[in-house]
């Protein structure tokens, strides 16, 4: 009978010591280990822990008996007493996963997260399906305001224990409050609770629940940003350097282009509608700039916006996608610019806290205000000619018309002073043509003047400048 215990003793030895400890002749001490881990396999820990005491008086320093101890103590509700064990196995083997995942599991009773940090990492990243350590892991990380990285352990982890099970999910969804996402942190809740409906954390688990769904109907809906700001531009006018050598062009752009000004921006969003981790939201922003020298370069900015976005999750890393139109237009000294119409499609990925990656697909539409000529509606003649400013010619079935930009004309004694422009010449189409001509001459007081004559014919449209 006792030769068949110890067959059973040395085999089991075999099949569960750590590889490090295997040696090619067993010794006492090995056999009372061996005792040792038959008597933990029973739940029998204060036997276990004589038979481990035999082993360590017979040989101190045995890497299998400080690390059973160690086990047996923690079974036991005892980590504090189990750490030096631990701490002396570790010594003879620190790259032992096993001793140093039972001292991370020891120091975090004892709630000395920084001394199980280090070692819970360490194992993690060798084996991260190890059971309960990605609960212990991610738990850890949480404690230290890492919520990204504590769902990341918490999804990778396994563990066949119910209750850990339950922790898992209930500590995933406090992590996923963290990051915002308050629609799917409730649901982790929820799995939570049906895991095990009738343990002591099913309660919490509740209020928690609660608490997440309460939270994100109460989620700001209104939001506004007002931002002033004051700047120095130093060219506003974009202006070339200085011309070394001809006087003409430097005091052409020796023009005034350097100004103080201040700037102010307004935001206001609102999402009107949130269905799950959908969000339909509005905006309006305002954005201009005032110039104090040079006022005519002054900018106004109006976009408003339309949008849907939804918070996911991928590899326990938060995920923001979305779609949004907008339309703005923008002011030059009071004057509308240019209009756009913009189509937004992005997604953005938070990898860590100072780590974001963004994929976006844009398309944008602008209209320029432009001066353009205006059109008189007739049909017979589309010419494009060099005229003098304010000549206007017609005749009884169309007339042609010049379009000159604000400020570009100059009187001089009541007459109009040369300057080329372009003019869009409509002739008639009821069988008569208007024929123009432009006479430039000098006036007394020295400026050129221009002179029309019209003259109808019977025949083609015919113009001429």
């Amino acid at each position: 009978m006792r030769c068949g215990r110890l067959g059973a003793v040395v085999l089991l030895v075999l099949l569960l010591l750590p590889a490090t400890a295997l040696s090619f002749q067993l010794t006492e001490a090995d056999v009372f280990v061996g005792e040792a881990v038959l008597a933990i396999a029973d739940k029998r820990y204060e036997e276990a822990l004589a038979s481990l005491e035999k082993a360590l008086a017979a040989e101190p320093d045995h890497v299998e008996a400080l690390y059973y101890t160690g086990v047996a103590r923690m079974a036991l509700r005892e980590p504090a007493v189990a750490i030096p064990a631990l701490e002396r196995a570790r010594a003879k083997v620190p790259r032992d996963t096993a001793v140093a995942f039972q001292l991370g599991v020891a120091y975090f009773a004892t709630e000395d997260y920084d001394r199980a940090a280090p070692l819970l990492e360490q194992v993690f990243a060798t084996d991260p399906t190890l059971d309960g350590l990605g609960y212990y892991t991610g738990y850890v990380r949480y404690q230290r305001g890492d919520a990204q990285g504590a769902l990341r352990a918490f999804r990778a982890g396994r563990t066949s224990d119910p209750d850990f099970a339950q922790l898992t999910r209930f500590y995933s969804g406090l992590a996923l409050a963290a990051l915002g996402m308050h629609g799917q942190a409730s649901a982790e809740v929820e799995q939570a609770l049906r895991l095990s409906p009738g343990s002591p954390l099913s309660g919490p688990a509740e209020r928690l629940r609660d608490v997440l769904v309460s939270a994100r109907d109460r989620d700001q809906r209104f939001r506004a940003e007002a931002r002033l700001g004051f700047f120095y531009d130093d060219n506003v006018v974009v202006r070339p350097d200085q011309h070394a050598s001809d006087l003409l062009v430097g005091d052409l752009r020796a023009a005034k282009h350097e100004t103080f000004g201040e700037l102010f921006s307004l935001r206001l969003e609102y999402d009107w509608l949130r269905l799950g981790d959908w969000t339909f939201n509005v905006s309006y922003s305002f954005f201009t700039t005032y110039n104090n020298e040079l006022p005519s370069f002054n900018l106004i900015d109006h976009t408003a916006a339309v949008g849907i976005s939804r918070r996911d999750v991928v590899a326990a890393m938060p995920l923001i996608s979305g779609w949004q139109f907008s339309w703005d237009v923008l002011l030059l000294d009071s004057r509308e610019f240019v209009q756009r119409f913009g189509t937004l499609f992005y997604a953005t990925l938070i990898e860590s806290e100072r780590h974001v990656t963004t994929a976006f697909l844009r398309n944008e539409v602008k209209e320029y205000t432009e001066t353009r000529p205006r059109s008189t509606g007739c049909s017979a003649c589309s010419t494009w000619c060099v005229s003098g400013t304010g000549v206007t010619t017609s005749s009884s079935a169309g007339r042609a018309t010049s379009t000159t930009p604000a400020g570009a004309i100059t009187t001089t004694s009541g007459t109009s002073s040369w300057r080329a422009s372009r003019r869009r010449c409509r002739g008639g189409t009821s069988g008569s043509s208007t024929t123009s001509r432009c006479t430039t001459g000098t006036t007394a007081s020295g400026t050129s003047s221009c002179r029309s004559t019209t003259q109808t014919r019977a025949s083609a449209t015919t113009t001429r400048c």
